[in-house]
Formats: structure tokens, sequence, C-alpha cells
């Protein structure tokens, strides 16, 4: 799912270059004052993420 924290891999999969990448993350972990390090954090983004998809998420079948 998040490719094992793997920077290089994620960025690949992203089209974006590995510092695009890191710089992104820093940001968001400054905006949150969250380290994304840690893993309780790490776990409470995943499921904010995941509530929001359930919530908002677009049904295109109908």
């Amino acid at each position: 799912m998040f490719n094992q924290l793997n920077i290089t891999e994620t960025a690949r999969q992203l089209y974006i270059h590995r510092n695009s990448l890191l710089y992104r993350i820093k940001k968001v972990q400054r905006i949150l004052l969250l380290d994304l390090k840690d893993s309780d954090e790490l776990l409470k983004i995943q499921f904010a993420l995941k509530i929001y998809h359930m919530l908002y998420q677009k049904d295109y079948t109908h």
C-alpha cells in the first residue's frame, strides 16, 4: 500500500523526483505538526484518509 515506506519506489510510481516527494512529505509534516516517521502518527493519517475516502468518494456507477 505504502511501498513499505520506500521513498524511491513511491516517487517512481507517482512519476515525480525523489527529492520532490521528500519536500512534499516534509511540507505535510510541517502543516499537520506530525512526525510521519512515528508509526502511531502515520497510522492516524492512514485512518483519517480512509475515513475521508469512505465519506467523500464519488460513486460513478449510477
